[in-house]
Formats: C-alpha cells, structure tokens, sequence
C-alpha cells in the first residue's frame, strides 16, 4: 500500500505567464484547427492557468466541435482544472472537489451548447464527468495519505493540460518514497504532446533511481521520435525484455521497423497475445511466459542475446521447453553474427 504524509509540500515548476492576447485568442477559437490546438498546448506548457482558461472558454463558446485530436471533453475539464489554485501540500487537495464544483458554473455560463439542453447532458459533458470523477476519486485518497492509483490522477491531469499540478504530484510521491510509476506516467503524457526532450528527462530521473521497464519503454519511444533510432532502439529492447506487455510490445514494434532489425513477426505474436489476453491453442504455458518467451525470440532475432536471456531468465521457467527456447534463441544469435 503506498503511503504519502499529508504535509508533503506540492513544489511546482514556476510559471511563464504570457501578456494575454485576447482578440488572438478569440480568433483562433474561432477558426479552429491545428493553430488553435498549438496555443493552447503553448499555454499549458508554460504553466499559463489564465491564459488556457480564455483558450478553453473561447472554444466552448464559438465552437461546437472538436479541435483535431484534443475533445471537447478535454476542453471542459481543462477549462475546469485552469480555475484551481496551486494546493501547497497534498493534505490541501481534499478541497479540490470544492473547488472543482464550483468552476462547472463557470463552464456551462460560456459554453454554447450548454443551453440547448434540457435537463439532460450530451456525450462531452458525460464523458467529462467520467474524468473529473476518475480526478476527485484519486485525489481524495492521495489528500488522505493513502494514493489508490496516482499514476491514473497523473496522466488524468496531464491528459487535460494541468502539467504543473500532474508534476508536482509526481514529484512529491517520488520524494515520499512511494514509487516512480506517477512519473513515468507523466512522461508518457508529456512524449503525447509530442514534448520527447521533457519525456526523457523525466525517464532519466526514474532510471537514475530503479531499472523500471516502462520509463525505458517511454524513453526509448521518445528517442525513437526525435530521430534517435538506435539509441531507442536498445532502450526499447531494455523495456521488452523487462517487461514485455502491450504498451512496450508497440513501442518495439515501431523502433525494430524503423531501425531495420528483425524480429517484428515474434513481436506481432506477442501483440496479439496481449491483446487478446490467451496463449496460442496447443500450448501448456501462461499468457506471462509466453509473452517472455516472444520478447526473448523478437531480441535474439535483432541481434541482443543478452537482453533476449534476461527476458528468459524473468519467464522463470526451467523445463525442456525452456531449454529448447534457449537453444533456439542462441542460434538466433549465431544466425546474427
């Protein structure tokens, strides 16, 4: 059970507040498209809370659809979280959901659409609600000591542009001891906003600290993106051979195609393994072996037979068919050289 005393600061990254251009702000509501979606990504980045409000606002009242690859659900609930005050400590979070409650008002005043209803809510104002449930339910329990899953508060958070509030819980869970998984979470939104250089930082900090598999996985996709293939490549593989679960199975899948390697076809059992939650028919093993058993095959086949045995030493398994796994992944090897 993780554990955070109540009194632990939140230190935020410091805010770069912007000279608020309103009229620009209301034109690019008003058009939409990729330009709007940048700055308001520019705002939330900086830690600018009034200016993704007027972003947010903006849209809700001109708009009735969707900036591309952002929803509407989105816009709400940041609009939401841009009106919270920056809570000291983690004890300080229990009045969240005060403060929340109060900033809908604020929310269905400016939005467009939010007068047309009668008395019931359309799909975005649901779905919204899902988010800042997932968001209360999470942050009353950290506010208590007690975190159920901070790392889904995390990326709920970063999800909707509250980066510095997302950090600063991460941060203080890392620094009470509780784990990195709420980092590496945050890593993983921020590589979703296409910031890969703020993504590996964040790995870095993990990696310095525990040999996690998904900040290796995270990492190496970051690296992946900015052109770093083999470096990505073997932080990848590192990720895999740890941890060889959906999330790192695509990530390998992408860094093995664009770094020329073999082993996608083991990688593309494996995908489909964990996706759909059974071993091939036939086979007398568990969907955990095997997935290590695909991951051990997929790094021979690329070249790394010291991470394809880590992969097989994490499977736990010493039997004939364990050793007949080996010996194939080594003349892999052989195959290789």
């Amino acid at each position: 059970m993780l554990n955070i005393a109540t009194d632990q600061p939140l230190i935020y990254d410091r805010r770069k507040l912007a000279d608020l251009d309103e009229d620009r702000i209301c034109c690019l509501a008003q058009e939409g498209g990729q330009p709007f979606l940048a700055s308001l990504h520019a705002a939330a980045a900086r830690g600018d809370k009034r200016a993704v409000l007027h972003h947010t606002l903006s849209h809700l009242r001109e708009r009735a659809d969707d900036p591309p690859g952002y929803g509407r659900d989105q816009l709400i609930v940041s609009s939401i979280l841009a009106q919270l005050p920056d809570f000291s400590t983690v004890g300080e979070l229990s009045t969240l959901r005060r403060h929340i409650d109060d900033a809908k008002e604020i929310v269905k005043l400016n939005d467009s659409t939010w007068s047309r209803r009668q008395g019931t809510l359309e799909k975005p104002f649901r779905d919204a609600q899902v988010r800042l449930t997932t968001i209360t339910t999470e942050t009353t329990a950290l506010s208590t000591g007690h975190p159920h899953k901070p790392w889904v508060l995390v990326r709920g958070l970063g999800e909707c542009g509250a980066f510095h509030l997302a950090r600063s819980i991460a941060d203080a869970l890392q620094i009470s001891g509780s784990g990195t998984h709420s980092l590496v979470a945050h890593a993983s939104v921020l590589r979703g906003y296409d910031n890969h250089q703020g993504a590996i930082a964040v790995c870095d900090r993990v990696l310095a600290q525990e040999a996690n598999p998904a900040a290796y996985t995270c990492r190496g996709a970051a690296l992946v993106s900015l052109g770093r293939v083999r470096e990505g490549l073997d932080a990848v593989s590192t990720g895999l051979a740890l941890q060889p679960n959906g999330h790192a199975c695509r990530a390998a899948v992408r860094a093995f195609k664009r770094a020329g390697v073999a082993g996608v076809a083991e990688l593309t059992k494996l995908q489909s393994a964990t996706d759909s939650g059974r071993v091939p028919a036939g086979l007398d093993v568990s969907l955990e072996h095997y997935c290590f058993e695909m991951a051990a095959a997929a790094l021979a086949r690329s070249g790394r037979p010291d991470l394809a045995e880590t992969a097989l030493v994490n499977a736990v398994r010493a039997d004939e068919r364990s050793m007949t796994v080996r010996r194939w992944c080594a003349a892999q090897s052989q195959v290789k050289r």
